[in-house]
Parts: structure tokens; C-alpha cells; sequence
């Protein structure tokens, strides 16, 4: 038997298996010492440069050797490896000194090791590991705050501070700060970072006070040189929570720290926040982030696909991206979608997709707005089928019969041309993007649970779209 024959093809085959790296570091340097017969086993011998080459075979890859080497010698395998005895880790055959790993080798251990660094730290900052720049999608609806985020994570403490992140439910403000501290530990492991929810800022806040330890909370987030807070409008009303947060905010910015904070609303639309704090926060850069388009939500779809590993065609990412307007209704529709095909492996990935849209959104089912729908026509149709002036829907008057069909317009707008609410609001006479954020989150609830609403929602898109 041509041992080294049997070792190349093995090693070829280890390479279409684990990559160039791995083999380059840990297999080119070892070879076939023998193969011993063993009754219905062979007994194969690997030989080792050195002690860590040998013990990262047997940790990692006794598995792929034992299933490669089975293949190629058509036999149930023992591997034995050992350690070169005539290879001396410490002089070659010319008596010079040779290293104990080469330099490639050297340099890998380097980056597993600046690897595991920045996965603890992600860990311990309460980060998702997930939501770094490269897994987020741009677009127009969110291009800006991107450009910015950039910005922050290149020059912390300096560029944007704080930076805040406004916007609807599910449009990336979490995504977007964590990949900023990500990229900032990236660059600099030994950052001091803190995320957290302002509920749970607000949480500690209590038990501090009441375990009388208020010296241990201040440490823990003033010492920070980076400080995450999401949905900060939860702090508003809370006097003792906003007079702490006064204080971590200005002494983490007086040392240079950075703060980014996110909400569902600017500033300025803060209700029971207190005046100081809402300076503070409108002295930095303050960012809308729209709803995302069709475009984006495919484009959230596929990168969402990748991570999990999967093969999403463009059309069936197009169809869903289409039907559900919520980015984190997107990745959990997803995931079932995907969780009925390995239960049906000869259900197709399209059947799968269409059958759990028309679940999740009978009230469509059937039904495809005009590609050019003009939004007037929308609230004029609404108006028609309600027998009530676009005035009347366009007013000020919050009355119930009134109430109620501005609501159906809103939803309409804001499901079938995907407006962003701030529009909407505007168009009905300057109202508050929140009170349109409540209107479609009301018609969305009441559709889920009865079938007479979303009966009154496919009338009117019949009576709309015809």
C-alpha cells in the first residue's frame, strides 16, 4: 500500500470538507506512518509534528478522520496518533531551532483567540451576535440612520452623540445600535459597554434604592465608555429613574463615552420627560427610521435565509416580503415556513409559502390592490362605502362613526401602499404618527379575532380596487 498516496487523497478530500485553512494549519505537516490489519479493522497511525497539532486532531477532527479515511481504505478505522519521533520540535535535521508552530499556525491561534475575545464580550454586553452591519439590509427608509451609525462606530464619543434612533416596531433601531457597538468592540476589544432595555435600567434602579446600594448601580453604568438604552421613552414620568439617568447620561459623555438610545417617537414627543433630559437627548443626532419598503423586506428576507443557512429564491421572497409588512413578523414567518417543509420535504417551498399566507392573512386572501392606487382614492373609496364626507374622515371630529372608518383608511394606507405613518398622520389633517400607529394596530387586532372584520376589510378593497 502506497501510504502517502492514501494521505493525499485523504487530505484532498478533508479540504472539500473543512476548507483550505484547517488542512493547511493542522494536516499538511502529519502524515501516514502504517496501516495494520486488525481482524475487520485497520488500525491507521498518524504521526504529528508536535503536541498541539496532535491534540487538535484528536479534539476537532478524529471524527472527519475516521469518516474520510474509512471511505478511502473501504474499512472500519482505529486511528492512533502519535508524535513523530525522528521530527523534534525543538531542532531539525541541520541542528537549527525549529518553531514549535509555524507562523500561519501562529497567526491563526491569534485570531481564534481575538475571536473568543470578541464573543465574550458581546455576550457579557447583552448583545446579539447577529446584529452586526454586515447582516443589515439598506434602503432608502433607513439609509440615513445607517450613514450615521458608520459614522458613530468609526469615531465613538465624538460623531453623534447621542445618537437617536426613532421609529415604528420591528424597522432595525435594535439591529442598527448593537452593530454599532459590535463594530466598536471589533476595533477595540477592551471597550466598556452596557445594553440594556430602560425597563430593566429602570429595574436595577429600584433594587439599588431599596437594597441600599446605589454606589454598585452608578459603577455599573457610569464607568461604561459605551451606554445602549432601548425604548427610552419608558423612563418618562419616572422622576427618580429620570433624575439617575441625568446624571450616568452626563458623566459617561464628560468622559467621552458614547450613548445611543432608541424609541417609538422623537424627543420632543415625549410626553413626562423632563425638560433637561430632552435637551440632552435633541444635542446629538436625532434619526427616523421608516417602515421598511418591499425592497428592503425582501432584502431582510434573504439575509435572513443565509443565516439560517437556507436557499430562498427571489420570487418566493417577493411573494412574502408582498403580504407582511412587519420585519419581525418576517423572520418568524420564515422560520415556520421552513420548519413545515422538514416535516413535508415533498411540499414544495412555494406551496408551503402560499398555504401559511393564506392563514396568516385571509382577509387578503385573493385580493391584489392596484399597482398604481392613488391614496385619495383609497379615503375616498372608504368614505363612499361608509356613506360619510372625505371631509367628515379628514376632520377633526372623533365621534365613533367617524372614528372608526378613519381607522379602516389608515390601516388601507398603511397595508396596501405602505406609507410611512408620519404621511398618513399629515394627511389627515396633521395628526400624530402614533395616533396612526394606534389605529392600524387596532384594525390588525380586530382582524386576527373576528371574521366579520375582516369581511368588512376585503368589502372595501372590493369596493376600492373592484
Amino acid at each position: 500500500m502506497d501510504y502517502n498516496d492514501v494521505w493525499q487523497k485523504t487530505i484532498k478530500q478533508l479540504e472539500l470538507e473543512l476548507g483550505n485553512t484547517p488542512v493547511n494549519l493542522f494536516f499538511k505537516n502529519t502524515h501516514l506512518k502504517t496501516v495494520e490489519e486488525n481482524g475487520e479493522n485497520k488500525i491507521v497511525t498518524i504521526a504529528s509534528p508536535n503536541a498541539f497539532i496532535k491534540q487538535t486532531l484528536e479534539g476537532k477532527y478524529l471524527k472527519s478522520l475516521h469518516q474520510t479515511l474509512g471511505l478511502i481504505l473501504n474499512s472500519q478505522c482505529v486511528i492512533n496518533l502519535i508524535i513523530e519521533e525522528e521530527i523534534s520540535p525543538k531542532n531539525n535535521s541541520l541542528g537549527q531551532e525549529t518553531p514549535l508552530f509555524s507562523e500561519a499556525t501562529e497567526n491563526y491561534l491569534k485570531q481564534q483567540n481575538q475571536d473568543n475575545i470578541l464573543k465574550n464580550n458581546i455576550s457579557r454586553g447583552g448583545l446579539n451576535k447577529d446584529y452586526t452591519f454586515e447582516n443589515f439590509a439598506v434602503s432608502p427608509t433607513n439609509e440615513v440612520a445607517y450613514a450615521a451609525a458608520i459614522a458613530v462606530a468609526k469615531n465613538p464619543g465624538k460623531a453623534y452623540n447621542p445618537l437617536f434612533l426613532y421609529g415604528d416596531v420591528g424597522v432595525g433601531k435594535t439591529h442598527l445600535m448593537q452593530a454599532v457597538a459590535i463594530r466598536i468592540l471589533q476595533n477595540e476589544p477592551e471597550t466598556k459597554l452596557k445594553y440594556c432595555m430602560s425597563e430593566t435600567f429602570t429595574n436595577e434602579i429600584i433594587e439599588a434604592i431599596r437594597g441600599k446600594n446605589t454606589p454598585k448601580f452608578r459603577n455599573k453604568y457610569r464607568k461604561v465608555n459605551i451606554l445602549l438604552i432601548d425604548d427610552i421613552q419608558f423612563i418618562a414620568g419616572k422622576n427618580t429613574v429620570q433624575e439617575e439617568f441625568f446624571h450616568t447620561f452626563n458623566e459617561i459623555r464628560a468622559a467621552g463615552g458614547q450613548i445611543i438610545l432608541t424609541s417609538d417617537r422623537p424627543p420632543h414627543e415625549i410626553k413626562l420627560l423632563e425638560d433637561r433630559l430632552r435637551s440632552r437627548f435633541e444635542e446629538g443626532l436625532t434619526i427616523d427610521i421608516q417602515t421598511p419598503n418591499f425592497e428592503l423586506r425582501t432584502a431582510i428576507l434573504l439575509i435572513k435565509a443565509k443565516q439560517m443557512q437556507k436557499d430562498l429564491p427571489m420570487d418566493i421572497a417577493q411573494i412574502i416580503a408582498k403580504h407582511i409588512t412587519s420585519t419581525r413578523k418576517l423572520q418568524g414567518f420564515l422560520s415556520q415556513v421552513y420548519a413545515i417543509q422538514e416535516i413535508k420535504p415533498t411540499e414544495t417551498l412555494k406551496n408551503i409559502v402560499l398555504q401559511k399566507l393564506n392563514q396568516e392573512i385571509p382577509a387578503e386572501k385573493n385580493l391584489k390592490p392596484r399597482v398604481y392606487i392613488n391614496p385619495k382614492e383609497i379615503v375616498s373609496g372608504v368614505s363612499k362605502y361608509f356613506d360619510l364626507s372625505i371631509n367628515a374622515l379628514y376632520g377633526p371630529k372623533r365621534s365613533k362613526p367617524i372614528v372608526v372608518p378613519r381607522q379602516f383608511a389608515m390601516y388601507l394606507l398603511k397595508h396596501d401602499l405602505n406609507m410611512p405613518y408620519t404621511e398618513i398622520g399629515m394627511m389627515f389633517g396633521g395628526r400624530d404618527h402614533t395616533t396612526v400607529m394606534h389605529a392600524v394596530e387596532k384594525i390588525d387586532k380586530l382582524a386576527n379575532k373576528s371574521e366579520n372584520i375582516r369581511e368588512e376589510i376585503s368589502s372595501l378593497r372590493q369596493k376600492i380596487y373592484g
